[in-house]
């Protein structure tokens, strides 16, 4: 692989974690980006680990996040920063959000009660350095995307950062809710949260069991898609589909181009809540575009690795399998336990400050196309540059 065209991958996924609207492309996005802000080979992010005598989650506790570092904590945090829009959903999930003072502040954070009144942290696409040292947190979470500079620089101004390890299954998803109850003294309500989502991942499961697996062409634009091992692959699987890219030499970053797609001829094609298929575009020929074969998922929680995830895999599951979900809701074997009103989840009735955690304002937290206009517009510009003498 080229240095350019790590580079250009190190774009994309950065670009699309932090604005929430694209979401993870790759199995292994988060260690790439890891891997080429270091200059180093592509390596996958250690496993987080908590000494056994901090399982009663008392303080201190000491853990290794996925740079390798011990991140240890005196006591339990007070104030803290999420660099990203997932890890501030998790946090708001198992009911913490009372302790964020600063987050990414955008459309990927808006369906969140009370995110707008956080300071935002990031600059574009990098940490606002300053800002964060200024708000003096006890803890910042960062995700994997986060450039080890920037990591490296809130340490060296005396924070503590706990690095988040790399996502690319559900599993994953559970273990960073579990880590991120662990670092803030939550461990009751992670775990909560965490049954949760094998609940409804368990109902989903269950009721497509005996459909037929219809193949599923994610449209993130331009041909971008989600490659077999990331979480959103394995998304399309749990709600009773394949993934129609899985047979396409995507490449890198992973692309399909518009012949290779009405190739495949996948049965569906998913897009999230407001944008839909280019009228100019190869994928008209298929058969999914002709027949209107297109189904949508909110944007923010299918393109976060964090635990709403599942309800976008129950959403997906229900549009692709309608008549399975109205036998077992005939049959009452399909439940909506555990949901708020705006469908969050909801393991013990509240969502921690008791009320449901839907957005405080207009947005509806799905920038649609302009996310993919804007990796497609980035990845250009990284290109451009990289040609520079």
């Amino acid at each position: 692989m080229t240095r350019t065209t790590r580079v250009a991958i190190a774009a994309l996924v950065v670009l699309a974690a932090l604005v929430g609207g694209v979401g993870h492309v790759g199995a292994t996005a988060d260690s790439q980006v890891a891997a080429t802000a270091d200059g180093g080979a592509l390596t996958a992010a250690p496993t987080a680990t908590a000494t056994a005598a901090q399982e009663d989650c008392s303080f201190p506790v000491t853990l290794t996040d996925a740079s390798g570092t011990e991140v240890t904590l005196e006591e339990e945090p007070e104030d803290i920063v999420t660099l990203g829009a997932s890890s501030a959903q998790t946090v708001w999930e198992i009911g913490e959000q009372e302790h964020v003072v600063g987050m990414p502040v955008d459309s990927s954070t808006a369906y969140l009660n009370g995110s707008s009144n956080r300071t935002h942290v990031l600059d574009g696409i990098n940490v606002d350095i300053e800002t964060v040292v200024d708000l003096d947190p006890d803890l910042v979470i960062a995700p994997n995307i986060i450039a080890s500079d920037d990591v490296e620089a809130l340490r060296d101004a005396g924070l503590t950062v706990y690095r988040e390890n790399d996502a690319s299954s559900i599993a994953d998803i559970r273990e960073r809710t579990e880590t991120t109850g662990r670092l803030l003294g939550a461990c009751g309500a992670a775990d909560d949260t965490i049954e949760w989502m094998n609940e409804t991942v368990s109902n989903v499961e269950e009721t497509v069991a005996d459909a037929d697996s219809p193949s599923v062409f994610y449209w993130l634009g331009g041909g971008f898609t989600a490659t077999p091992g990331s979480f959103q692959d394995e998304g399309i699987t749990t709600a009773g589909a394949t993934n129609a890219a899985a047979n396409i030499d995507l490449g890198s970053p992973p692309k399909a181009e518009g012949e290779e797609i009405v190739a495949e001829d996948p049965d569906y094609f998913l897009v999230t809540e407001g944008s839909s298929l280019p009228e100019d575009h190869p994928v008209q020929q298929t058969t999914a575009a002709q027949e209107g074969n297109v189904i949508t998922v909110d944007s923010n929680y299918w393109n976060q690795p964090a635990p709403r995830f599942v309800l976008a895999i129950e959403e997906v599951s229900q549009q692709l399998h309608a008549d399975a979900w109205a036998a077992a809701e005939e049959n009452g074997s399909s439940a909506d336990e555990g949901e708020n009103d705006d469908g969050a989840s909801d393991p013990d009735g509240s969502s921690g400050d008791g009320e449901p955690n839907a957005s405080d304002d207009d947005s509806d937290g799905s920038p649609g196309f302009g996310a993919p206009a804007a990796v497609i517009a980035l990845l250009g510009a990284v290109l451009a540059l990289r040609r520079r003498p």
